[in-house]
């Protein structure tokens, strides 16, 4: 599963890099800044791009990758009102508590 991050808008258009350093199994990484272009980033960068002005958007995954389960059940559970980008589906889908939506529907997806 990836996490969808936004570049800081900083009204520049001229592309930035963020830096993000890793240990051997990460090696560094380069995250270019071109103002409203996502990028899918892992877990381990999430907190270095937000510290460097980066938002975070959704988890970002296929339908087989939603979290699932309770916290007794899943280290990754669902929360009510959480986004999720499913890439099978090609949408932006929200937790109700028990079901995955479509926020434009309501359909359970």
């Amino acid at each position: 599963m990836k996490y969808r991050m936004l570049p800081p808008a900083d009204g520049t258009t001229e592309k930035l890099v963020t830096s993000v350093q890793g240990g051997a199994e990460l090696g560094g990484v380069d995250y270019s800044r071109a103002v409203g272009v996502v990028t899918d980033v892992p877990l381990e960068h999430v907190d270095p791009l937000v510290a460097d002005g980066w938002l975070f958007v959704a988890m970002v995954g296929t339908t087989a990758e939603r979290p699932t389960g309770t916290i007794a059940s899943s280290a990754n559970p669902p929360s009510t009102g959480m986004q999720f980008v499913d890439t099978t589906l090609g949408e932006v889908i929200t937790y109700d508590g028990a079901a995955w939506r479509n926020p434009v529907t309501g359909a359970a997806v």
